[in-house]
């Protein structure tokens, strides 16, 4: 009986991670005072030790740019996101500010949702939105 409560709490909590992985891509969007803005994030899991290379992707209008991310969980159900260098743009780097965003991850691990801000003396800031390429839910 032991051996059969044993392995039925290993084969639970194996379940209950693979099914809480943010690894995939996240098509989404933020709202300024401005505008909307495109972007998308990539969690790429790493296997060897269970972390993420993380990059973001934002388009708005012609310009577009990929980002590299630190990321760091806030709780089972929060994830801080921050920009923290620049892989490719459109525009010069000096014209480039990076931004920061802390988002609530949804019970299915389907969605994200919280505020964005930049990191430039303008603090701008928003709302930002993410669902999990896949869902379905990208098209509401």
């Amino acid at each position: 009986m032991k051996i059969f409560v044993f392995l039925y709490f290993i084969f639970s909590n194996l379940s209950f991670a693979h099914g809480q992985s943010l690894s995939g891509k996240w098509e989404g969007w933020y709202l300024s005072s401005k505008d909307t803005v495109i972007m998308k994030i990539n969690f790429i899991l790493n296997d060897d030790d269970s972390t993420y290379a993380v990059y973001d992707f934002t388009k708005y209008g012609d310009y577009k740019s990929v980002c590299r991310m630190h990321y760091q969980f806030l709780g089972k159900d929060s994830i801080y996101l921050e920009e923290t260098g620049i892989v490719r743009a459109t525009e010069p780097s000096s014209d480039f500010t990076l931004q920061n965003m802390t988002l609530k991850i949804s019970k299915d691990f389907k969605s994200m949702e919280g505020k964005w801000k930049d990191n430039s003396a303008k603090k701008w800031e928003g709302r930002v939105y993410f669902v999990k390429d896949g869902t379905g839910d990208a098209d509401k």
